[in-house]
């Protein structure tokens, strides 16, 4: 009414929509997404945050601190606008076995109106970034001394299985006999032992009586590959051993016979000499 008592007649025109007085009460969300499951020694993720919102500037990682908590890696700093930023993951070396982890933290980025976002969860990227390197090396034989024919060489520990894929040609180490270095070529299952075998034929006319010789760090793939259970290369460094290992002799023995006498009569005899050149079994 007004001030003598007249009603007041009110009139107003009906809106649908009004772009000066907006309603937002959704909370903005994020999807973490991964190019890679699984990360191996030396391999990276690239990590991809897609916003249903443009979070601005309030979303922020420079590659150590901000709105991300990570476990077993690193983050570099997030580049990117709009609802798409990237940024690429680093496995953290060593480790056996684990899980990623990235996560933006709830809270921590908002939206045009101001509404806090919800946590973003981390995607599935499992972790193994510790190789296996061989353990042991050491002389193999089947004989103290080796002849032409016999089998030489060396066989190799790593801590775990170790797969060798030979495919693409046979792994060697380098063996020394006398003074020529030969290939000993990697034996898949030889006589079914465990360890792993890497073995040279001796040929005839080859000698080494000090003992065969390995050369450190001589394991070489020929196009093979060897990795762990995970897929990790494995390691292809080992020590060396001079003159430690089998005898080698070729060399066949001789025999001269001789007679004290060079003709005989009736009632003589001759003493027989039999002279090896070297020692012979009985």
């Amino acid at each position: 009414k007004d001030s003598t008592g007249n009603s007041a007649i009110i009139t107003a025109i009906a809106r649908a929509d009004n772009a000066l007085y907006k309603v937002d009460t959704t909370a903005p969300t994020v999807s973490i997404t991964s190019d890679m499951t699984k990360l191996l020694v030396g391999q990276t993720a690239n990590i991809r945050f897609t916003f249903s919102e443009d979070p601005g500037s309030s979303f922020a990682w420079d590659g150590s601190a901000g709105d991300i908590t990570l476990s077993n890696g690193t983050l570099s700093a997030i580049s990117g606008t709009g609802l798409t930023r990237t940024a690429m993951f680093t496995p953290t070396a060593n480790l056996n076995t684990g899980n990623a982890s990235i996560v933006v933290n709830a809270a921590s980025y908002t939206d045009a109106a101001g509404n806090t976002g919800v946590i973003g969860t981390t995607p599935s990227i499992s972790v193994d970034t510790l190789g296996i390197d061989i353990t042991q090396i050491d002389y193999y034989t089947d004989s103290m001394t080796a002849i032409a024919g016999a089998k030489v060489g060396v066989w190799i520990q790593y801590p775990e299985t170790a797969y060798f894929n030979t495919t693409g040609g046979l792994p060697t180490i380098d063996l020394i006999i006398g003074n020529t270095v030969v290939k000993a070529t990697y034996s898949r299952n030889y006589m079914s032992l465990s360890d792993y075998y890497f073995l040279y034929t001796v040929l005839d006319g080859q000698n080494d009586s000090d003992g065969i010789s390995y050369v450190a760090n001589s394991l070489s793939l020929n196009g093979a590959t060897i990795k762990d259970s995970s897929g990790n290369n494995a390691g292809l460094l080992h020590t060396g051993g001079s003159n430690g290992g089998v005898v080698v002799d070729t060399t066949h023995p001789t025999m001269e016979i001789t007679s004290n006498k060079t003709t005989l009569k009736i009632g003589e005899t001759a003493t027989i000499t039999f002279t090896a050149s070297e020692a012979i079994r009985s």
